[in-house]
């Protein structure tokens, strides 16, 4: 397989930081790019050069668990299965809860190099603030692997905690990427796909609670920053090679999780279209996330733009509302809006309570009923007009 030049460069400077004595490499590179291929060149080249006698991979789900399976076994030309014979395997970061002594004496008695996928899922700096995966890494595999190549696309933990075997530089107390590949430089290769984000918001939505009283609000922002509603937290992604457009109905409000939901669709391959969309709601925190990811590309053009035609909404409306005049202030899109209640339930109508009270404190949100009566706005932040 044809590398790309940033995993050319990516994989000499990781080799040559070995080659230093240094064990512990940290490669940042945009989602998308392709980090899994050239870190299955990295271990191919150790192996080459005789450095290294098994790999093992981890990874934050099975998906993306077979996924890197299947490039290493395709660039060593060899079973990646952990059966006899086999020059690797990959596991889940689920599974490090469950390998006993005898397992991790695999390190101890040859040359593992350990690669991890998304890191930032593993925290700590020491026994004593690591999370269930961090402490294994920490116990187990930090002193004891021959190398480590930690991957990221995303270099920082929304709690704040420190990554595992990462150092923090400087003042400010930066992550430290021994070398780095971000989605400007992604897109000018043409290695990522030019992204362009929609944030969907309404003008008229109204909230009814079980006495049958009811408020309205002008956006999501004015509905959100009630007491009674708020987004809620902890979801995961899946890996979909083809995925061009992603509609982000999650619950979750984190930059990293919004970052890596992008990155699903940022991936380049072989079809003519590769335009990228990503819809998600104008909420403040995902609005902020969205235009962050304009500011990573500041020499590109940027598009915002209030768009929507009123003539072919005003005719919708005409039309639902003869279909609906036997019901009583029923919402003009009951009939089409995603299937509101069963694909958006997740955001709305399970919310938690407010994002200042205790996390174990949630709403009953089964007493309210939300309708959406007003026009739809769409504000798009394409990074750049596109060249395809």
């Amino acid at each position: 397989m044809k590398l790309r030049q940033w995993q050319v460069d990516s994989v000499d400077t990781t080799l040559n930081h070995y080659a230093s004595g240094k064990r512990h490499f940290l490669c940042l590179a945009t989602p998308g790019a392709g980090k899994t291929v050239m870190a299955a060149e990295v271990a191919a080249q150790l192996f080459e050069q005789n450095k290294i006698d098994f790999v093992l991979c981890f990874a934050p789900s099975i998906t993306i668990s077979e996924g890197i399976t299947h490039t290493f076994s395709n660039r060593f030309k060899a079973r990646f299965d952990g059966v006899i014979g086999a020059v690797g395997c990959t596991y889940t970061y689920q599974n490090i809860l469950f390998f006993k002594e005898d397992f991790w004496q695999l390190l101890q008695q040859h040359r593992v190099l350990v690669v991890f996928d998304e890191i930032h899922h593993c925290a700590g700096s020491s026994l004593e603030n690591a999370n269930v995966w961090g402490e294994e890494i920490i116990a187990n595999v930090q002193s004891q692997a021959e190398y480590t190549l930690a991957l990221t696309g995303t270099p920082w933990r929304s709690d704040k905690a420190p990554i595992v075997l990462s150092n923090y530089v400087g003042d400010d107390a930066k992550i430290e990427c021994h070398y780095s590949y971000g989605l400007k430089e992604a897109v000018r290769d043409g290695v990522c796909r030019s992204p362009k984000l929609v944030l969907i918001d309404n003008d008229k939505m109204s909230v009814t609670d079980d006495e049958k009283q009811y408020k309205t609000f002008e956006s999501l922002k004015a509905l959100l920053n009630e007491s009674m509603v708020s987004y809620q937290s902890v979801s995961e992604g899946t890996d979909i090679p083809r995925l061009q457009v992603c509609c982000h109905l999650s619950r979750v409000k984190t930059e990293l999780y919004f970052r890596q939901v992008l990155g699903r669709i940022l991936r380049v391959n072989d079809a003519t279209n590769q335009e990228a969309w990503l819809y998600t709601f104008a909420e403040p925190k995902l609005t902020e996330f969205a235009h962050r990811i304009d500011q990573d590309l500041p020499d590109e053009a940027v598009i915002i733009n209030d768009s929507i035609n009123d003539s072919i909404y005003d005719d919708f409306i005409e039309s639902n509302r003869a279909k609906q005049s036997n019901h009583k202030r029923e919402s003009i899109l009951s009939d089409f809006h995603f299937d509101w209640e069963e694909s958006a339930s997740d955001v709305l109508t399970n919310l938690r309570a407010s994002d200042n009270r205790d996390d174990n404190t949630t709403t009953d949100m089964s007493s309210y009923s939300f309708e959406i009566l007003g026009k739809y706005r769409e504000q798009v932040i394409a990074s750049f007009d596109a060249h395809f």
